[in-house]
This record gives structure tokens, C-alpha cells and sequence, in this order.
């Protein structure tokens, strides 16, 4: 069974942010970053938005519709 996951914030603080932190999907350093939650697990990830798309567009269309609303 494929885990879902569903999309709870997005931040986008963009470099002059300042504010770095390390996708928990594909490790790379991000500064704009969404929090989801596994609806299997409920654990929660910071992921790059890139990530986002790529995890949450398969259980959830609208996580991709969400992060262009902000």
C-alpha cells in the first residue's frame, strides 16, 4: 500500500529569509519548505516544496494547487 501524505503549511522564506534548513525527503539545504504528514503514520517531514509536488500529488491533487495559492 502507497503511503499518502497530506500537506499542513508551506513557508516560503527564500534566501533573504536567511532561514536554511535540509529537506527530509532527498537531503538537500531548502529554504522554502512545506510540513506534511503521513496519513499512515502521522509522522510529520519538512520537505522541499519540489518534494512536496512529488510526494503529495499522487494521494492529494490539490497539494500542488495549495503551494501556488501562497
Amino acid at each position: 500500500m502507497a503511503q499518502g501524505y497530506r500537506v499542513l503549511s508551506i513557508s516560503r522564506n527564500g534566501v533573504d529569509g536567511g532561514n536554511a534548513t535540509f529537506c527530509e525527503h532527498c537531503g538537500r539545504v531548502i529554504f522554502n519548505f512545506a510540513i506534511i504528514q503521513s496519513r499512515t503514520t502521522n509522522n510529520k517531514y519538512r520537505v522541499g516544496l519540489d518534494c512536496m509536488h512529488t510526494l503529495c500529488e499522487k494521494c492529494n491533487p490539490q497539494a500542488t494547487q495549495l503551494s501556488l495559492n501562497f
